[in-house]
Formats: structure tokens, sequence, C-alpha cells
């Protein structure tokens, strides 16, 4: 695995000259250690071939498990990529009112039946990073087309999450936050991440992290095993 920390692990790869198709998506999560809460997010800009319109997608899940909480929620807005813009220094992104920077992400989403999904949360940008590629020619060359990288796969989030006006406080939540993109997603992929796991039974947490992804590429007209 590659160790070093690079600054531009949150950098948009997203040429606009660049007509070919891309995809790229940032993306976090976190769970509440003492409750059934735990949050998702994700910022997605999808250029399609051809002369399909670019666009912007920001994503949000709240999981809430406990009684007299807000209870689930979700929702999605796809923005034009008028709308869309890199944040200071190219790192991170910005979409509407919702808006990703190392260490701070905010935001306001309209779900399906109509309640405001809202959040602002802050968390370390650079703990424990991981790069699955082994080898770090093949984050730039055309090969793999899809690439994958977690800027912090142990980090630990402080904020708020609220679903139509129903606050959950986030404090300490264990989580992570990965940046991935590509020609196009994989033919198909498997993903999992975990970063809380169950004490050793005297009320201390296992100190550990578990990441894991596979898939099946094309090459040529080859479909690889994953």
């Amino acid at each position: 695995m590659l160790k070093a920390k690079r600054p531009h692990d949150y950098a948009v790869r997203w040429d606009p000259e660049d007509r070919g198709g891309h995809v790229e998506s940032f993306f976090l999560k976190a769970n509440d250690p003492r409750s059934d809460r735990a949050f998702w997010l994700k910022f997605t800009i999808y250029s399609p071939l051809g002369l399909a319109p670019t666009v912007g997608e920001a994503w949000a899940i709240v999981f809430d498990g406990e009684e007299g909480g807000p209870g689930h929620a979700a929702a999605k807005e796809t923005y034009p990529i008028a709308q869309v813009g890199r944040g200071a220094r190219g790192l991170g992104v910005t979409m509407a009112e919702c808006s990703l920077e190392p260490g701070h992400t905010s935001g306001r989403l309209s779900t399906p039946e109509g309640a405001e999904l809202r959040w602002d949360l802050l968390f370390d940008a650079t703990a424990s990073p991981l790069y699955p590629l082994p080898m770090g020619w093949m984050y730039t060359a055309p090969f793999p087309k899809f690439k994958t990288l977690t800027p912090t796969a142990d980090s630990r989030y402080h904020g708020f999450v609220e679903v139509d006006g129903r606050r959950l406080e986030v404090t300490g939540w264990p989580g992570m936050m990965g940046h991935n993109w590509g020609r196009a997603h994989s033919e198909r992929y498997a993903w999992a991440h975990c970063n809380l796991f169950a004490d050793l039974g005297d009320g201390s947490q296992v100190g550990a992290i578990f990441e894991g992804f596979s898939a099946r590429i094309k090459v040529g007209p080859i479909t690889t095993p994953f």
C-alpha cells in the first residue's frame, strides 16, 4: 500500500474540456457508537460520453433506528454544471447549497416527501489515508480506468445532521471519507468499510480499520474476474 499523504487527494479530477466520459464521487459516512444512527453523504460529477450535459449530484441519507428520533430519510438533487464548482485551491466541490472541503461539509437537500435534510460537519481530513492501488503511477496512468483512494479511513465527525428540524448532534462519530473517479464505473464492484467494531468486553474499543474493494473491469472485449 502507498503510505505518503498526498495533498491533492481532495482535488477534482474532472476536466471540462474532456468529452470522453467521466464520473467522480466524494463520499462520507459515519456511525454513532452509542446508538443505531448513521449518515452517508455523496457528491458526484457525471459527464456522459458525447453531447449529453454534465451534471452534479448531491446525495444524503440519515439512518435513525432509535425510538423517538426523526427516522430514516434520504434525499438527492441534480444540478446543471453551472451550479457545480471546485473549492479553494481546487480542493473539494460545491453544488448549490451543498459543499465539501478538506475537514468540513455542509448542505441542504429536500426529500421526495418534502422534508428538509441539513448537515454541518467537521472532520479530520487526513487521518489514516489509504491508497488501495499498489503503485503511485496507477493514479495518473490510463490504466486502470477507475481510481479509488481514501483521504481519511479513520476520522471523527462533529456537528449535526437534521431532518425537518429534528436535529441529531454528532459528537466524535467514527467515520471516513472516500474519493473515486474514472471514465465510467466498473462493470461491477463491491466496497465495504468499518472502523467501529464491538468492544472487548471491558468498555474499550477495538482499534482497527477494515476497507475492501473488488471489481470486474473491461480489458478490451474481456471482462476480468473480481
